[in-house]
């Protein structure tokens, strides 16, 4: 049997994709000071990078990615609640494709 530690004040980042759209939850918000970002795929390891940019993708509502032809590029159909990692000194928010969360 493995045991989890709890941890109440660390919680793992969330983000939803949705058929056309990727939604930030808040504690990914917390990290970008930026209404404008990048979007990259790496295919191997099914990783979405999520990264502030000067000329990239904008975020509507504060926390709204549209993303339909980044999703129709990189032939993305998975649809659901993922886990995203922030790295502070990149300042980027990876999304784990192979790391599916419950609702």
């Amino acid at each position: 049997m493995a045991f989890e530690v709890y941890k109440p004040h660390e919680k793992e980042a969330k983000v939803k994709i949705s058929k056309n759209i990727i939604v930030l939850d808040r504690i990914s918000l917390e990290n970008f000071n930026t209404k404008i970002i990048e979007l990259a795929y790496d295919k191997d390891k099914r990783i979405i990078k999520i990264q502030p940019s000067k000329n990239g993708h904008m975020l509507r509502n504060q926390k709204k990615i549209y993303a339909k032809g980044f999703f129709n590029h990189f032939n993305i159909n998975k649809r659901g609640l993922f886990g995203a990692q922030y790295d502070k000194k990149k300042d980027t928010l990876y999304v784990y494709l192979n790391k599916e969360l419950q609702n």
